[in-house]
């Protein structure tokens, strides 16, 4: 019974939506069609004339790839026109780039400190240092392509265009970030699916804790566990009715899923704890 439990919890998603877990595979290096970008302010980062902005980019596809170094970058006027543009490390010699593999539904990070209001050398006219930059043009080499990240807010960047710029690492984990910045129903899709998987594993491993608890029913908790993974799926599958032949149908039930997934570990967890030992 057990066994099956696990079996059936595996497979539950891909059941109903179409939300399909991705497979694994040797990465290759993102293409620009495989990503979405921002570039946007980092609060509280303004000081002594600079201010820091992040860039984030998103794996928006149904495959792993991977981004390294520092980001390539072009800024653009309102018209999608280049504007000056001068990149730099921002710790030159100390830091070495990275392979970061980005899973569907993940994304790496790089901050950027530059001026916008002091101006550099040839840039003493009145007004404003440079044009004002509305989009970053991100080519994530060596996987070629390019991917157009708005600015927030619009910014001159004085001295010629120069950025500093950080490394690409690893963004932190945030579901709900993911699905903010998704600019597709394909990227919330990916979203969705990478946090099924965690929280889907999660429920594993505190299912099969409490099954191991001295003083536990198997029996009654197992046949507990078949009957709220019926009602779970039920549920769901109300869930995308409501968006039936939508695009959104999917991403409703997926979203239900990663929702009864999390609230039924908070009850198996409040069962762990009634049944330790005082």
């Amino acid at each position: 019974m057990r066994k099956i439990l696990l079996v059936a919890l595996a497979l539950a998603l891909p059941a109903f939506g179409g939300v399909a877990l991705a497979s694994s595979s040797a990465s290759s290096a993102c293409n620009g069609s495989q990503l979405s970008g921002s570039f946007k302010v980092i609060p509280g980062s303004p000081a002594a004339g600079s201010i820091s902005y992040r860039l984030t980019l998103l794996n928006k596809s149904r495959s792993t790839c991977f981004v390294t170094g520092i980001p390539a970058v072009v800024l653009l006027d309102k018209q999608g026109k280049a504007l000056p543009t001068s990149v730099r490390p921002a710790r030159p010699g100390i830091a070495t780039s990275a392979k970061v593999d980005l899973t569907p539904g993940s994304a790496a990070i790089a901050d950027a400190r530059f001026s916008p209001d002091v101006p550099g050398v040839g840039e003493g006219h009145p007004g404003p240092c440079e044009k004002t930059a509305y989009w970053l043009a991100v080519s994530p080499a060596p996987g070629g392509g390019s991917v157009r990240a708005p600015i927030s807010p619009p910014t001159p960047v004085c001295e010629k265009g120069r950025l500093s710029f950080s490394l690409l690492t690893a963004a932190p984990a945030s579901y709900s970030t993911c699905l903010e910045t998704a600019p597709t129903t394909a990227a919330m899709l990916a979203c969705i699916n990478t946090e099924y998987k965690r929280v889907s594993a999660l429920l594993t491993t505190v299912y099969r804790k409490l099954l191991g608890t001295a003083g536990v029913d198997r029996q009654k908790l197992a046949a507990a566990e078949s009957r709220w993974m019926a009602f779970r799926d039920a549920d769901c599958k109300f869930a995308g009715s409501l968006n039936a032949g939508g695009s959104l149908e999917s991403v409703d039930v997926g979203t239900c899923l990663i929702d009864d997934t999390t609230a039924r570990i908070k009850q198996l967890q409040l069962y762990q704890q009634s049944a330790a030992p005082h």
